[in-house]
């Protein structure tokens, strides 16, 4: 039933009635643009639940093709009627709802109805279930549907069967606009992760301009073409983070770029005292995107330097009291890592610190390693973390095209 046919069955019928006064005030409260669906179906539950003397409600998605019913939305104790549960299609009430030429399913006494061998009976154990088919653009979603542990003393009666009718007509207009919602959603992420992303990446070359305008005095010549580069750098960052929007876009074009002299460049560019950087990687040329080679290098050194601890044993005391943080770059028969001996990573967090945001620093944006995970990925290349022979971190690169020259 359309939109408007269900306005004008409503607007058409005795206003007076109960149960016409209670649709007509349901369907408007579902009708607000403001609201959104997730504040809409726990009014729909929490009301209708109450109104069918049932006390489960539930969303669900359905797909024969896998046999899966999935539950989006729920309201209710059950806990196989809980969101993100699933269960075989061909196990549920709901596959006969959507099977039905009208999309509509009631059982008061699912026991005497001869339904006590039927898997879905089984499964969830349910004597009372009411349901009708969602569709989508002309194809089947899934139901919406309301249920109990309990038979009902009464059969469902017309009334309640268009309740059904007219929240199923609502959902399937709610699913269908939610495309349009998420894509502007997930553009508005994605500016806000390009905004974090600059941020963080701007950070370090700023840092060396501000301190080498410091030492002018002492060498004026070599600190002005250092930020002189730094600033460039920023320029480069600032174009770069247009190619990381689109970052999971693969490198379809690389070149071979010298692994040793592209980690110097890419060490100029962070702040490193007590820091050094060891190479073991001569004659060895990567596959790349140049730019983004240097960036993930970059963020490398960044990640094992901000990261040092106060008092690490692996890192040897320094006389004005800081650490020595020692960074390495070497190959191996499939790629290259970069290690450090710095306080490594624990086993349990190496998934999560690739995560965006996530940072175990409280004024981290949790962007650095997300960023090399996905310059990573756009190469083709695999990437896995593991101890380091200093005891710190390793970030090994594989599936890398490698050669000697």
């Amino acid at each position: 039933m359309s939109t408007n046919v269900m306005a004008s069955v409503l607007n058409s019928v005795d206003p007076s009635d109960p149960a016409i006064r209670h649709l007509r005030e349901l369907w408007d409260i579902t009708q607000d643009p403001e609201a959104s669906l997730a504040t809409k179906l726990e009014f729909v539950f929490d009301r209708e639940t109450d109104q069918l003397d049932l006390p489960y409600g539930f969303l669900s998605h359905t797909d024969p093709a896998t046999d899966t019913q999935t539950i989006e939305y729920a309201y209710g104790s059950h806990e196989l009627l809980q969101p993100d549960e699933t269960a075989p299609l061909s196990e549920s009430y709901c596959r006969k709802t959507i099977e039905d030429p009208d999309g509509f399913l009631a059982i008061a006494h699912a026991s005497e109805e001869g339904w006590g061998s039927d898997p879905a009976y089984r499964r969830f154990e349910l004597e009372s279930y009411v349901g009708s088919r969602v569709d989508m653009n002309g194809q089947t979603y899934g139901t919406i549907c309301f249920a109990g542990s309990d038979p009902r003393s009464e059969p469902f009666d017309e009334g309640e069967r268009m309740l059904l009718e007219m929240l199923s007509t609502w959902i399937s207009r709610e699913l269908q606009s939610r495309p349009v919602d998420a894509r502007i959603e997930h553009e508005t992420k994605t500016l806000e992760n390009i905004a974090s992303m600059v941020s963080h990446d701007l950070r370090n070359p700023l840092s060396v301009a501000q301190g080498h305008v410091e030492l002018l005095n002492e060498s004026i010549e070599t600190s002005i073409e250092q930020i002189e580069s730094a600033h460039q750098r920023m320029n480069d960052i600032i174009d770069n983070m247009l190619t990381l929007a689109h970052v999971d876009e693969p490198v379809t074009d690389p070149s071979y770029i010298p692994l040793c002299p592209c980690a110097n460049e890419a060490w100029e560019m962070v702040l490193t005292e007590n820091a050094s950087l060891s190479l073991e990687c001569d004659g060895v040329e990567i596959a790349a995107d140049e730019t983004r080679l240097k960036h993930l290098l970059e963020n490398l050194f960044r990640n094992a330097i901000e990261h040092a601890p106060e008092t690490e044993p692996q890192a040897q005391l320094q006389d004005d009291g800081g650490f020595d943080i020692t960074v390495e770059v070497g190959v191996t028969p499939s790629g290259f890592y970069v290690s450090d001996n710095g306080p490594g990573i624990e086993l349990s967090m190496r998934s999560k610190v690739l995560e965006p945001g996530y940072s175990s620093e409280s004024d981290g944006t949790g962007f650095g390693l997300s960023i090399v995970e996905r310059i990573a990925s756009a190469h083709g290349w695999n990437l896995s973390i593991a101890d380091s022979e200093m005891g710190g971190a390793r970030f090994e690169f594989s599936n890398v095209d490698c050669r000697r020259t």
